[in-house]
């Protein structure tokens, strides 16, 4: 820098003089462009120091709006720091117990773990028609397996399923999780894809296993209450020896598509009577 940089005698220059020297010394470094020539008074240093400004300030603007173009950020991992915040001001509001809090902060991380694990992305946006066969190529499988004969979608009709299939989405249940008490409504209908789901009665005893790794038995949870609308007799926990994995259809979903294909809905509920052998007229 001493050699293009221009002598200020401490005798015969004031104090801004001075300063218009230092920010030229250090800015020159930083300016993508630098004169080859001194500047000779200080007009021509302080012009000089205002170019050097403008092109740092050019080039990082331009930096900065190419950057996010260039390293981009997880949008799966971004998401999930966001639920983490929103939650974290909801609690602090609503003022809710700490183990509660750190509880339902263990339930999100854990499904982000899960969803990281399974290569979930958030970035990939597609199509309606393409949607519907990416769901029913990954979904199908638990769907067939409540379509056969006694079982809740026998009889069903295969565009409906197949609608069904693409409103589908997965969440995970820690080991020993519950998931519906018993005596409450279920608000939406589960597919146990991976993993044990049990059914406990009022004293917290297995009544019935539902595996996702048993084709031959359906996979279905809370079927009666969520189509039928009354309670949810046994409650539905993960079972203790592992995690599990649910296909989810919330009530609104269901409701949206039973609102364009009512006769779907009529079927269903026939199926669900017959298993006690009832019907509509009881």
């Amino acid at each position: 820098f001493e050699a293009s940089t221009p002598v200020f005698t401490v005798e015969h220059t004031p104090a801004d003089g001075h300063y218009l020297a230092l920010l030229y010394r250090g800015w020159i470094g930083l300016a993508p462009n630098s004169y080859r020539r001194p500047p000779q008074n200080n007009p021509e240093l302080l012009f000089s120091v205002l170019v050097m400004f403008l092109a740092m300030y050019l080039s990082a603007y331009l930096l900065g709006a190419v950057l996010p173009y260039i390293v981009k950020t997880d949008p799966v991992a971004e998401k999930h720091r966001k639920e983490l915040s929103d939650f974290q001001r909801f609690a602090e509001e609503r003022q809710l117990p700490l183990d509660l809090s750190h509880k339902v902060a263990a339930c999100l991380e854990f499904q982000h773990k899960k969803s990281v694990e399974q290569n979930v992305s958030a970035s990939v946006e597609l199509t309606r028609s393409l949607e519907v066969k990416v769901a029913n190529k990954k979904f199908w499988p638990a769907i067939s397996r409540c379509a056969s004969r006694g079982n809740v979608f026998f009889r069903c009709d295969q565009q409906f399923l197949s609608s069904l299939a693409a409103k589908l989405h997965e969440v995970y249940l820690m080991p020993g999780e519950l998931l519906v008490r018993g005596g409450d409504m279920c608000h939406e209908l589960y597919f146990v894809q991976d993993g044990v789901v049990n059914l406990l009665d009022g004293r917290n005893n297995v009544v019935r296993e539902i595996r996702g790794d048993v084709q031959e038995m359906s996979c279905m949870v809370g079927e009666l209450s969520f189509f039928l609308g009354i309670a949810q007799v046994q409650a539905i926990q993960a079972s203790p020896d592992g995690d599990a994995k649910l296909l989810v259809l919330t009530a609104k979903e269901a409701d949206e598509l039973l609102a364009v294909n009512p006769e779907q809905k009529e079927q269903i509920v026939h199926n669900l009577l017959a298993d006690f052998g009832l019907n509509s007229r009881g």
